[in-house]
């Protein structure tokens, strides 16, 4: 039978996330497992993007099960990703032909001083044969997103806080702790501040979620001064990172180092896990992080006006 193609509908979650687990057999995944879980949980509220996926996202069956699918961080912002069930569904060019041209008609973003369409690509280095399509298709190499991971040890890590200082997870702190650090953290202003609360209380609903790997630093009087969220699932060879915040004013007093050691040694501690999916920063390096693989963003743009 041949595949079908059909927009999203929110009932196809759960499906769509067997396809990013997939995806972990022969990469490390541009669209990762806290990718899906972190759009679908916090952008709906954050960005007032409720119907993104449902307008934009492209889905493919074969003999009704989910085959493929093209999708989108939810925030209109031309970044696109491309799912499969299987490797062998890349060697498929009529296949890509059909993802492809659904990414450039309904992902890319529109920019009104140029009147053109732009779409951001993003493709593991480790699906050369996605990578050479889109040259093939005229789009253009440009930034690097390098995949950094942490090897755990064999023992748990040493957790140091500053005096008065200290842990609370996310069976105890409300979403409001959760929204106010990520707001002092990345220095956004409204509308993100009126809408984040919202948006990790919904964060917090995703499947992945585990309140006990959703971590807060206290300050001496009870302030959230740091937060990190670990994805955990048992079925893959490494936990994600996915946010890690400290608010500006308690920068350089070891609080993100903290948090990522209690994370670690709480994954540790629930089974086999080689270790912990990070950012690109040189404190991440510092950590110990290092880099298994890239994600490289491929540029495409039409002038529609």
């Amino acid at each position: 039978m041949s595949l079908i193609f059909r927009y999203y509908e929110d009932k196809d979650y759960f499906a769509t996330r067997e396809l990013v687990k997939a995806s972990y057999q022969w990469s490390i995944p541009a669209w990762s497992l806290s990718r899906h879980e972190f759009c679908r949980g916090l952008h709906p509220a954050f960005v007032n993007a409720r119907n993104s996926w449902r307008h934009t996202t492209g889905l493919w069956e074969e003999d009704g099960k989910l085959a493929a699918c093209v999708i989108s961080e939810g925030n209109y912002d031309g970044g696109s990703f491309l799912l499969f069930d299987t490797k062998a569904r890349m060697h498929d060019k009529k296949l890509l032909d059909r993802m492809f041209f659904h990414a450039e008609t309904h992902l890319a973003r529109f920019e009104k001083e140029t009147g053109k369409r732009l779409l951001d690509m993003h493709i593991p280095d480790q699906c050369p044969v996605l990578r050479d399509f889109a040259i093939k298709r005229g789009y253009q190499a440009g930034e690097k997103e390098r995949g950094m991971i942490m090897p755990f040890p064999d023992k748990p890590f040493e957790v140091v806080l500053p005096e008065g200082y200290q842990f609370q997870d996310g069976s105890q702190t409300p979403d409001f702790f959760l929204s106010n650090v990520h707001a002092f953290s990345f220095q956004y202003s409204t509308p993100y501040v009126e809408t984040g609360e919202q948006a990790f209380h919904e964060l917090r609903q995703m499947p992945a979620y585990r309140p006990e790997l959703d971590l807060t630093i206290l300050d001496p009087e009870g302030k959230p001064s740091g937060i990190a969220i670990i994805w955990y699932d048992e079925d893959l060879p490494y936990c994600e990172l996915e946010p890690l915040g400290v608010v500006w004013w308690c920068r350089r007093m070891g609080l993100a180092r903290a948090l990522i050691y209690e994370a670690a040694n709480r994954v540790m501690r629930l089974g086999p896990c080689r270790g912990m999916l990070g950012g690109d920063q040189i404190f991440y390096t510092d950590l110990g992080f290092v880099h298994e693989a890239s994600d490289e963003i491929w540029q495409w743009e039409k002038k529609v006006r």
